[in-house]
Parts: structure tokens; C-alpha cells; sequence
């Protein structure tokens, strides 16, 4: 058993405990094509050897949501839409509507079925959740440049560690990911650096 078996399914998908059943679909087939072997949308983040085993973990999280929500823990597919025949010349054509996200940015799910977080995929987790570094302040009230220090994992420009430990945490929060597993992560490269000397915590 992996220490991440025991983790919240709904934490897993990036969804809350009353998603409905086609919500629960919905998330995992896309991050199911996500996590899909010779994927790009995670190409960087995860090794080709860990995709089976995050692909497995996010089908026993799948499971699990689906038994808390009742449903039976397979469900058919929808079946594929027939192609839309051509517009005819001289008609009005509509322009597509843009897709609209339908959960969180497949890096959540992966990082939070047990791949390293770092820095930078705590960044791309805000990109994929459309945040700058500005908005996302506003949000958990940590100054800017902490921000850019953890996502840069500029361990000199973070103050002490009981201050580090609480900007990544409510970062990772902000961002759906697990705080624990995120600062646990983080902890053990800010320890290999070794001493490093620590600016005052900025004020007013």
C-alpha cells in the first residue's frame, strides 16, 4: 500500500464531496486522457515510468468518488457525437464556443496522487488555474515576491522556515493541491541546501 491510497478521492479529482455523477465522469476522463501514456499535457511534470501507477491511482480515487456519490463504479461512455454536416455556402456561420473547463488543471490531480511538487509545478498549477501571481496574492495575502521565491524555490528570499512552511501550505490550498504532501516536498529540498541565511520578513 502506497502512503497516498488513503487519500481523499474528492482531493484526488480536484472536485467537492457533492459533485454530481456526471461531474465525477467528466473530470476523470479528462484527466485520464491527461495521464494517458505519450500525453504533452503532463509530459514535463511526470516520468514516463510514474504514469501507470498515478493512472491507477486516479481510476481507485474515480471509484471511490463514485461510490460516495451511489453510482455504480462503471459508467458507459458517452457515445460520440456524428459529425456536424458543412454549413451551406451563403449561410451564416456561428463561431464555436470556447470549451469551458470542466475541473481543475490536470497537474492538480497528478500532483496530488503523489508526484513531486516543486516550484514550478506549483506555478504551472496557478497558470492552469488562469491566475497571476497578483490575483493569487489577493487571495491568501502573501506578498508577491514570496510567491515568486516558492515558485523559484529561491530559498534565500524566503524568511525563516516557520514562515516558509505556512506561504507554501496556503499556496498549495489556494491552488487545490495537498498542503502537506506540498511542504513535505519542499521541506526536503530546502534541507539538501544546507544553511542558508534568511532575510527579515517584510513589513507594512
Amino acid at each position: 500500500m502506497s502512503r497516498w491510497d488513503d487519500l481523499d478521492p474528492w482531493e484526488v479529482l480536484g472536485i467537492a464531496p457533492d459533485a454530481s455523477v456526471e461531474e465525477i465522469r467528466a473530470v476523470y476522463e479528462s484527466l485520464e486522457r491527461a495521464l494517458a501514456p505519450g500525453s504533452l499535457a503532463v509530459y514535463s511534470i511526470v516520468d514516463p515510468d510514474e504514469q501507470p501507477r498515478l493512472l491507477r491511482q486516479l481510476r481507485v480515487a474515480y471509484q471511490r468518488a463514485l461510490r460516495a456519490a451511489g453510482a455504480p463504479e462503471t459508467l458507459p461512455r458517452p457515445e460520440p457525437q456524428a459529425a456536424a454536416p458543412p454549413p451551406r455556402v451563403g449561410s451564416p456561420s456561428l463561431a464555436p464556443a470556447p470549451p469551458q473547463p470542466s475541473g481543475p488543471p490536470p497537474v492538480v490531480a497528478v500532483l496530488n496522487a503523489g508526484a513531486e511538487v516543486t516550484g514550478e509545478q506549483m506555478r504551472a498549477a496557478r497558470e492552469g488555474w488562469g491566475l497571476s501571481v497578483d490575483a493569487i496574492a489577493k487571495r491568501t495575502r502573501i506578498r508577491p515576491q514570496y510567491i515568486i521565491a516558492v515558485e523559484a524555490e529561491d530559498f534565500a528570499a524566503l524568511p525563516t522556515r516557520v514562515f516558509a512552511r505556512g506561504f507554501v501550505m496556503t499556496l498549495a490550498r489556494e491552488l487545490g493541491l495537498n498542503p502537506e504532501h506540498a511542504w513535505s516536498c519542499f521541506e526536503r529540498r530546502w534541507a539538501a541546501h544546507g544553511p542558508i541565511p534568511r532575510p527579515e520578513l517584510s513589513r507594512g
